[in-house]
Formats: structure tokens, C-alpha cells, sequence
């Protein structure tokens, strides 16, 4: 068993070294001005769609993806059960150490709880 596992570590070392395509490292981030429950939707390290449910007003995920994905996609899906009116949704993606790309999106305010999903892409 400690023999295949050291194996594989070899390996993956010798493959960094042989000049593969390292994972790049990728920040999801949602900000809303309210409080209140909403999902996020996105790719996680193995570059399956994953979506979490959450309250609050703060989403923050670190991930390493493949270099095989050419778009990074993130969504957000906010409830508005009291209808608050001039709420924003901040949505933005930060690859390695570039300037995070962000979209500022207005709250829907005439329905309590059929809004749309707010979604960032951006393409590597």
C-alpha cells in the first residue's frame, strides 16, 4: 500500500517536471447587501458542477481546477422573501493572482422568491 501510494507521488512530481500543465488556482466570491438564504453554483477541483446552499450574505471558495476547463463559470440564485428594494448581488471570479473579473447585478424586487440566476463567466 505505502508502496503504490509513494509510486504515485513519483509520478505526479515527475510529470511536473516534465513540463505538464499545472492546476490553476481559482477564487469564487459572492457578496450580497442583505441577509438572506441563496445557492451558488460552480465547478469544483474536479470540474464537476457543484451547487451549495447557503444564508447569510458572504460566499468564499478556493479551488484548484484542471487546465483542461476553458470557462470558469459561477451563478448565484438570491431569494427576496420581503421584496427589499436597491439590493445588489456581487458575483466575481479571481484566477491565480489576476485582477478578480466581477458584475454587479440589481435585485429583482417584484417577486419574492422566482428571480433568476445571476451568473459570471469567464473564459481562460
Amino acid at each position: 500500500m505505502i508502496n503504490s501510494f509513494l509510486k504515485l507521488m513519483e509520478k505526479k512530481q515527475n510529470s511536473a517536471i516534465l513540463g505538464f500543465p499545472k492546476k490553476k488556482s481559482v477564487y469564487y466570491e459572492v457578496n450580497i447587501s442583505f441577509k438572506t438564504f441563496f445557492q451558488v453554483w460552480y465547478y469544483d477541483e474536479n470540474g464537476q458542477s457543484t451547487i451549495k446552499e447557503l444564508f447569510g450574505d458572504h460566499f468564499l471558495y478556493e479551488t484548484l481546477l484542471h487546465p483542461s476547463i476553458d470557462k470558469i463559470v459561477l451563478k448565484a440564485y438570491v431569494t427576496n422573501p420581503l421584496k427589499k428594494g436597491n439590493e445588489t448581488i456581487r458575483v466575481s471570479i479571481q484566477i491565480e493572482e489576476q485582477t478578480p473579473i466581477e458584475e454587479v447585478f440589481t435585485m429583482n424586487t417584484e417577486v419574492a422568491f422566482k428571480n433568476k440566476w445571476y451568473q459570471l463567466s469567464v473564459a481562460l
